[in-house]
């Protein structure tokens, strides 16, 4: 008996077609939670890897996003997507100045505005991005990696840093 015809026996083909089980070659396995796991641990370090990527103060998400599990890169655009529908980056910029007790803006460069932001602040964009909270978690890392390493430090424990680039 020749492989064509134990194949033909079988009902398997050599193209990733259907199997006398109806399976292709070329199918992936089902989700389980173990994989599950396996790619929430990648996307973990994948995070910790962007968060300790040199940042361009004046393009602090440069190379962020290309690198960045789909779903996150998909929420940092989304946020800064939100502030460009605004009149400008700026307006908003300048409107947290006028509407929070202590200016937000620690520091400028180019575009990018680096801000410390009170704590409702997140929230707000989360509803209006429909982010998850893991997501949304994940999104506040980056903006305080980025902000930590152009500022050199946190902002104050009652704030949040938020980078906005417009």
């Amino acid at each position: 008996m020749t492989d064509a015809d134990d194949a033909e026996a079988t009902g398997a083909t050599d193209d990733g077609g259907p199997s006398a089980t109806g399976v292709t070659d070329d199918a992936e396995p089902p989700a389980t939670e173990e994989t599950e796991s396996a790619a929430a641990t990648t996307d973990e370090s994948t995070l910790e890897d962007l968060l300790a990527t040199p940042v361009d103060p004046a393009a602090p998400f440069a190379g962020v996003t290309e690198r960045a599990p789909e779903r996150l890169a998909t929420a940092l655009a989304a946020i800064q997507a939100a502030v460009r529908e605004s009149p400008s980056v700026a307006d908003v910029a300048y409107e947290y100045r006028r509407a929070f007790p202590a200016d937000p803006l620690v520091e400028r460069h180019g575009d990018a505005y680096y801000l410390a932001v009170p704590a409702h602040v997140w929230p707000e964009f989360a509803s209006a991005t429909d982010l998850d909270r893991e997501t949304c978690d994940d999104c506040r890392r980056v903006h305080a990696a980025a902000f930590r390493a152009v500022v050199g430090e946190q902002p104050a424990a009652d704030t949040d840093p938020l980078v906005l680039v417009g």
